[in-house]
């Protein structure tokens, strides 16, 4: 009982519990740096692999649009040469109706639309305007009137109000 009274052996005591106290809370703080450094690299890891599949469906649709514009190069091109061919071979027909090679040629060019040949566009379109009144007592600024009552269109008094001591 003695050895407990002891100052020494008490400051001796404390100074054990605030080390191990230290020790442990620079412990867990190095932890916490840890896991958040973990964190963060996880939510980067995740933002790359988000860029990549992004890129990688942007080149996608890069691939296919160059494929389709390349078709249509190689269609056009064959149909242009068979025109200037046909106009060729036949000099001087203007004002003739066209053969059954020209109506071909001609049927050939112009079949489909434009829009099946273009490649699909994003849809910048701006919203409609808002609507011109708020709610089902709206006024003409959209705002509602207060009360339900008749608006005064000028400053002043509204018709039919008395102050207090008029008549």
């Amino acid at each position: 009982m003695r050895l407990l009274l002891n100052p020494y052996l008490l400051l001796a005591l404390l100074v054990f519990v605030v080390a191990v106290g230290a020790l442990g809370y620079k412990a867990g703080y190095r932890h916490a740096e840890n896991a958040c450094a973990a964190d963060k690299a996880a939510a980067l890891t995740r933002a790359i692999e988000q860029a990549a599949a992004i890129a990688r469906q942007d080149a996608e649709v890069l691939g296919a649009h160059e494929q389709q514009l390349e078709r249509t190069r190689t269609v056009f091109q064959t149909i242009r040469e068979e025109v200037t061919r046909y106009v060729a071979n036949h000099a001087g027909a203007a004002d003739q109706c066209l053969d059954s090679d020209g109506l071909r040629l001609w049927r050939a060019a112009n079949a489909g639309s434009a829009e099946a040949a273009a490649p699909p566009q994003p849809d910048y379109s701006l919203p409609g305007p808002a609507a011109a009144t708020l709610g089902t007592r709206g006024g003409p600024a959209g705002q509602p009137r207060a009360g339900g009552g008749a608006v005064s269109r000028l400053p002043g008094k509204a018709p039919g109000l008395v102050g207090v001591g008029e008549e």
